[in-house]
């Protein structure tokens, strides 16, 4: 019997999706890792205390998806680049294909 699992799961999502998933993931745990600090630091060590820690959480947390996703994009495109290189004949491929569908 074949059994539903985890695996068939991951494997039936597009790819598109595990990039977003990917992204999302990366780019908020950034968000909460900096905001956490941003607060702790503004409220304990600096002082500040505009509405307790909530706007440096705020401040820290948008700054961090902003460094979050930033350093996604650079890191898939060092990993675009390796597959390029490593695997010329799908650039090549990928080249191919758009040019050979316009001309129909």
């Amino acid at each position: 019997m074949d059994e539903f699992g985890l695996s068939q799961l991951i494997s039936s999502v597009p790819q598109r999706g595990v990039f977003i998933a990917r992204h999302m993931t990366y780019a908020i745990s950034y968000a909460a890792a900096i905001g956490f600090a941003g607060g702790l630091l503004s409220n304990s060590l600096l002082g500040i205390n505009i509405a307790g820690p909530l706007f440096p959480y705020l401040i820290g947390s948008q700054v961090g998806f902003v460094i979050g996703t930033i350093s996604f994009w650079k890191q898939e495109q060092d990993r675009a680049i390796n597959w390029a290189f490593f695997y010329p004949n799908v650039n090549l491929i990928i080249q191919y294909i758009p040019n050979a569908l316009w001309k129909k």
